[in-house]
This record gives C-alpha cells, sequence and structure tokens, in this order.
C-alpha cells in the first residue's frame, strides 16, 4: 500500500540540478527581459518614476555590457529589435 505524506515522512530537497537549471535560467532571463521593458517605456507604459526604479534592478548588467564591448553591442542590437 502506498504511503500517505506525513509529518514522519522525509521532505525532498532540492537538487543542485534544479537549483543549477534556476540560476542558469536567471542569467538568460534577466538581460533578456530588458527588451519588454524598453517597449513598455518606450510605449508609455512605464511613468518615468517607475522607469528610474526598475533601472536599479538592470544596473548590473550595464556594468557588465560597459566592461564587454562585444556584449554591449550584442545588447544594443537586441534592444534595437524592441524598440522598432
Amino acid at each position: 500500500m502506498p504511503e500517505t505524506p506525513n509529518e514522519h515522512t522525509p521532505r525532498k530537497r532540492l537538487s543542485f540540478g534544479f537549483i543549477g537549471f534556476l540560476a542558469l535560467m536567471f542569467v538568460l532571463l534577466w538581460p533578456l527581459s530588458l527588451g519588454p521593458v524598453a517597449w513598455l517605456y518606450d510605449h508609455g507604459y512605464l511613468s518615468d518614476e517607475t522607469a528610474r526604479m526598475i533601472g536599479v534592478l538592470y544596473q548590473p548588467l550595464s556594468w557588465v555590457f560597459e566592461a564587454s564591448p562585444l556584449l554591449e553591442d550584442a545588447m544594443m542590437r537586441y534592444l534595437a529589435f524592441w524598440r522598432q
């Protein structure tokens, strides 16, 4: 007979693989989310104050892009796509 979960059943822990997957998704999706945010701002869906607050979240990305001309160029092309 299958055991039903109760206070004596150990919980499954998050595996390192799953945590690594989440970290990878964050690293990929964080920069990619900048395009839709730029589109929302350009089309008037975000106020200047909201854009400044959101800008704080993306400040570390700007440091990375400024340090790498290759990444900066790629991001500028990506943003140009969203700002058409």
